[in-house]
């Protein structure tokens, strides 16, 4: 798990949002800057790349829908799932991030 500072998680989710024009993104970048400048932020990638393609779009869900609950079901800050390197990245403190890696971990194992 790495640790990073507020400007470092602003700078990289909003790359990730890029795409996105969405209300939601507004809300979730307005949310980080008003955020003390000492924040610290701590992420986690999990590879998905060992699992088959339909398993790993079975755990994203249509449009992120179960990344989306994951990050509302944990109180995470940010769930990405990065098609280049095949991982989900998880933003969030340290017990959010290891709870949702326990979640997504007993999901994957049921299906």
């Amino acid at each position: 798990m790495q640790e990073y500072s507020r400007q470092y998680a602003i700078q990289s989710i909003q790359n990730r949002l890029s795409f996105c024009n969405s209300p939601c993104r507004n809300n979730i970048l307005n949310y980080l800057h008003s955020l003390p400048p000492t924040t610290r932020f701590f992420c986690r990638s999990l590879s998905v790349s060992e699992y088959p393609l339909d398993l790993v779009k079975q755990i994203v869900g249509l449009d992120g829908y179960y990344l989306k609950h994951l990050t509302i079901m944990h109180n995470l800050d940010f769930v990405w799932f990065d098609q280049d390197k095949f991982c989900i990245e998880i933003w969030g403190d340290r017990r959010s991030i290891f709870d949702s890696i326990h979640s997504l971990h007993h999901n994957i194992s049921h299906h």
